[in-house]
């Protein structure tokens, strides 16, 4: 089973290149990162990535993540030694050694794999509050009970790509919308828990609770409403 891991990366954290190392290290050194748009003060980190042997992709503006996993998904599609992509995070919080679980074992082109974390009383009461409220909605949309809607930690078959690139949503939605048309395909979601991870109160995080949490309920509403007049565009 050919592996390969896309991380999408907007201004990373100083740990970045530590991240990559310990994926190396666990086998996985098929890494492609999508810089999206940083500050040039980060280009030197992101040389220090390529030094390491992965591919970095520049885009010249931050599009928002949605775009950036986008723009890396279309070139690995191109890639005929390719089974299955793994996505994470820049900044640690999805550990090395649950990315490389997540993606490991029995793998099937028609399930798609998502890294979930416990929301309990313990994490910032942002991050539990905005996880309950995704999740709420989420179940209201599809009747699916998916724990972690906005993880970052997914795993799938390369035949699953032209269904996310499908998906119109740019920055933070693009996780949560493209659940939603994979259920709408038919696409099974198995939830593997991965550790719950939250540096010094998540103040480090570029998720703006209020706007782009209406962004990714607007956004799933689009799509909500185009499926039930309009299914074939999906």
């Amino acid at each position: 089973m050919r592996r390969a891991v896309l991380i999408p990366s907007y201004n990373p954290p100083a740990n970045f290149p530590d991240v990559v190392r310990e994926l190396q290290a666990l086998g996985l050194s098929d890494i492609t990162v999508v810089n999206d748009g940083s500050c040039p003060r980060f280009l030197q980190m992101f040389q220090v990535v390529a030094d390491l042997g992965v591919s970095v992709i520049h885009l010249e503006k931050n599009y928002g993540k949605g775009t950036a996993i986008k723009h890396g998904l279309a070139l690995m599609y191109e890639r005929q030694d390719l089974d299955f992509i793994v996505t994470c995070d820049d900044d640690g919080q999805h550990l090395p050694a649950d990315v490389a679980r997540v993606v490991s074992g029995a793998l099937v082109p028609e399930t798609f794999y998502l890294g979930v974390r416990a929301f309990d009383r313990n994490v910032p009461w942002k991050s539990f509050l905005g996880n309950k409220v995704m999740a709420l909605l989420f179940f209201v949309f599809t009747f699916v009970k998916i724990r972690d809607t906005q993880s970052g930690l997914r795993a799938f078959h390369r035949s699953l790509i032209p269904a996310l690139l499908s998906s119109q949503s740019e920055g933070f939605s693009f996780e949560t919308v493209s659940l939603f048309r994979l259920l709408q395909k038919g696409v099974k979601v198995e939830q593997r828990p991965i550790t719950t991870l939250y540096f010094d109160n998540n103040s480090h995080s570029r998720f703006r609770p209020l706007l782009d949490s209406a962004q990714v309920v607007w956004d799933l509403l689009t799509d909500w409403v185009r499926a039930c007049f309009a299914p074939s565009s999906l």
